[in-house]
C-alpha cells in the first residue's frame, strides 16, 4: 500500500520537527488544521447541547496543549493524531467536569448527560465522563485495546495506520478493536 501525499507530507514534517526545525511545527498545523477541525466537529456533535466549546476552540486548545510539551517524538501521522486525540479527550473531559461542578456542586451523579457515542457499527449511550472512566479501566486491564479506542474514537485513525504504529497486523488491531468495543458496551450498560 502506497502512502498518500498528505500522509507523506505529515510524516516528513514530523521528521523535521524531530530534527529540531522550529518552522516545521507551524507548517504542520497548516497541513493538518482542516482534518483536526473535522475531527473536533465530529466530537462536539456527540456532546450535550450545553457544551460551550466550539470546534475551532477545541482544535486551538488541543494544539496549545501539545505545544506545552515537546513537539518531537512523533514517528508517524497515526502517532501524532493519537497525541491530538488524547489532548481533545482531556479537554472534553475537563469541560464535562466543570459543567458537573457548576450544576451540582461537583456531584456529577445527579447530572443526566446522554451523549450518543458512535463507534463503527455499535452505538454506546454514555456521558463523556463515564466513557473516559471506562476507557481508563480498559487501558489499565488491556493497554493496547484502550489505546486503540482513543486513536479510533477521538482521532479517527484508521486500522491500517494503527497496525503500522504498533507494528502488528491489521487483523490483530481489528480483533482488539472489536474486543474493546464489546468491553466498553458491557462496562457502560
Amino acid at each position: 500500500m502506497t502512502a498518500s501525499p498528505y500522509t507523506t507530507s505529515v510524516t516528513q514534517l514530523l521528521a523535521r520537527i524531530n530534527e529540531g526545525e522550529a518552522a516545521a511545527s507551524e507548517q504542520l498545523i497548516e497541513v493538518v488544521y482542516d482534518e483536526l477541525r473535522r475531527i473536533a466537529e465530529a466530537r462536539i456533535r456527540k456532546e450535550p447541547a450545553e457544551l460551550t466549546l466550539q470546534a475551532t476552540a477545541l482544535v486551538h486548545e488541543a494544539w496549545m496543549r501539545l505545544e506545552r510539551g515537546p513537539l518531537s517524538g512523533w514517528s508517524s501521522r497515526a502517532h501524532f493524531f493519537g497525541a491530538v486525540a488524547n489532548a481533545m479527550r482531556n479537554i472534553l473531559i475537563d469541560q464535562a467536569r466543570r459543567r458537573g461542578r457548576a450544576k451540582h456542586g461537583g456531584d456529577r451523579d445527579h447530572e443526566a448527560l446522554t451523549t450518543r457515542i458512535e463507534m463503527d457499527s455499535g452505538l454506546l449511550d454514555a456521558d463523556i465522563l463515564e466513557l473516559n472512566d471506562a476507557i481508563e479501566r480498559l487501558q489499565t486491564m488491556h493497554d493496547r485495546p484502550g489505546r486503540i479506542v482513543t486513536l479510533r474514537f477521538f482521532a479517527g485513525v484508521t486500522i491500517p495506520e494503527i497496525a503500522k504504529m504498533f507494528g502488528v497486523s491489521e487483523r490483530t488491531i481489528d480483533r482488539e478493536w472489536q474486543f474493546a468495543r464489546a468491553w466498553l458496551r458491557r462496562a457502560l450498560s
